[in-house]
């Protein structure tokens, strides 16, 4: 099993919350592809070149492509995890989605609402999702206290 761990990466408190979602998944023993590390990210944007942009942007599809799964940090709104989630779900990928309601609030897109497999308002409920606690998550979807902006 392979998951795709989609979030953004920018400073410190996105950096944690992706810490927690990969030390849950390699706790159950999930392979992860992680865009920050896995996709040869790029130091310095302002010296980009577009052959670099196009190699970090093939190695993410290649990345999403060859997992089993996609799991969105949603804490922090990132479009570069929008589009993941978007092409993820064209690909058919389940889609797991976190958002940390003690960061950001309950909110969530309508559109990233309607391909979630999955949502979880705390990393404690992401991991008792993979300890088999909650088998019935999917129910945390449509209507499991969710605001739709």
């Amino acid at each position: 099993m392979k998951a795709y761990v989609a979030g953004p990466f920018f400073n410190e408190q996105q950096i944690e919350s992706m810490e927690k979602i990969e030390r849950v998944l390699e706790k159950h023993g999930i392979e992860m592809f992680r865009p920050r590390f896995d996709a040869g990210q790029i130091k310095e944007m302002k010296n980009a070149t577009n052959e670099d942009l196009k190699r970090v942007f093939n190695n993410d599809l290649d990345g999403l492509i060859d997992s089993d799964m996609i799991i969105a940090n949603l804490t922090f709104k990132d479009t570069g995890t929008s589009f993941e989630l978007g092409y993820a779900h064209a690909l058919r990928l389940p889609v797991i989605l976190l958002n940390d309601e003690t960061v950001s609030g309950k909110k969530i897109n309508l559109m990233l609402a309607a391909v979630a497999d999955h949502y979880f308002n705390s990393i404690e409920e992401l991991s008792d999702f993979f300890d088999g606690v909650d088998d019935n998550c999917a129910e945390k979807v449509n209507g499991y206290e969710l605001e739709i902006e």
